[in-house]
């Protein structure tokens, strides 16, 4: 009887952390970064919830999964940051770790009034959890690699629009020449059913990639740049087309990778485009956790995200821009 005591005890002294995965990769990913970073400060170990397209990656393999019988008499709570509840001291606990969560640490963690977050900083960049995650994000079987030109310098375009899970965009783009849609309220933020009204910085207008790809031209003169563009855009080849007429007098060779619809996008081909985003010398991306986590298993000598968006009228503007330099271009 003693000895079955102290097993019970045992067990019932034990606290763990996890996460409410979702639908979408980029997302799912982000909560269990969050949740393994939180195991990891604490010493409290993970359960991992496996989530679409996770059985693809090694995490999959390494990881003790959620069950139900480890979880039994441990009280519950939702945490946002590491100050809740004392994390270090409890026991008994199973702590779900938020979406939102973030380390007082971690500078440039912002939320936004669109609800959107900023980089967090003290991972993404932080040289211990960038190699944890290249271990433990990574495809269980060989991907298709791009087969990318002998440039100087290549480049990566994350341009994620509005797709099955999201509302369509209010701010078209001035390039393709639409009809606004019709503005209705006291201003475009009341407009929530428009996924670029909640989301600005997932979803920038296309004249932000414009600019940025300008920015790293400047910063390389004369080099041969090869541009490869990841995109869910209904009309990629108009879209890509676009980008050719406005850099052709650039020494830039283009490429894309089409996300094509339901089929491609969630299933064939996305691990292959996370894991070949990071492969690039530079990107240049959105707030898309997809893009988030390859920048945070990347080997991107040069990131560009947009910080802050406002609008003019019925046109979004991404007026602020983040950049990560790795300095690695010396010998470019």
């Amino acid at each position: 009887m003693v000895g079955l005591f102290l097993v019970n005890c045992t067990i019932f002294s034990q606290s763990y952390v996890t996460y409410e995965p979702g639908t979408l990769l980029g997302d799912d990913l982000c909560k269990y970064c969050r949740a393994k970073v939180v195991s990891e400060s604490f010493k409290i170990p993970l359960l991992y919830k496996p989530f679409p397209h996770s059985n693809l990656l090694v995490l999959d393999g390494v990881e003790k999964r959620y069950d139900q019988n480890l979880i039994k008499g441990l009280r519950v709570v939702t945490i946002k940051n590491e100050r809740q509840y004392r994390i270090a001291n409890n026991t008994n606990t199973l702590y779900v770790v938020s979406p939102r969560f973030r380390f007082t640490s971690w500078t440039g963690n912002e939320y936004l009034a669109s609800n959107e977050v900023m980089e967090w900083h003290g991972v993404i960049d932080n040289a211990k959890y960038k190699k944890l995650f290249r271990d433990l994000i990574k495809p269980k079987n060989e991907i298709l690699p791009i087969n990318m030109p002998n440039h100087d310098i290549s480049v990566a375009i994350h341009i994620r629009k509005p797709g099955t899970v999201d509302s369509q965009q209010y701010s078209e783009q001035n390039w393709r020449l639409r009809t606004l849609k019709p503005f209705s309220g006291t201003g475009p933020f009341y407009l929530v059913n428009y996924a670029d009204m909640t989301w600005p910085l997932t979803f920038p207008p296309t004249q932000y990639y414009i600019d940025q790809l300008k920015r790293l031209i400047t910063m390389f003169p004369r080099k041969r740049i090869y541009v490869h563009m990841f995109t869910n855009d209904k009309d990629p080849d108009s879209l890509i087309d676009y980008f050719k007429k406005k850099f052709s007098k650039e020494n830039i060779v283009f490429g894309y990778a089409y996300q094509d619809k339901e089929d491609a996008y969630y299933n064939r081909n996305i691990i292959n485009d996370l894991i070949n985003m990071s492969k690039f010398d530079c990107i240049i991306r959105s707030m898309s956790h997809f893009s988030q986590i390859s920048t945070l298993i990347g080997e991107h000598s040069i990131v560009i995200y947009p910080r802050n968006a406002k609008w003019d009228g019925k046109l979004l503007e991404i007026d602020q821009v983040g950049i990560i330099n790795s300095k690695t271009f010396n010998n470019k």
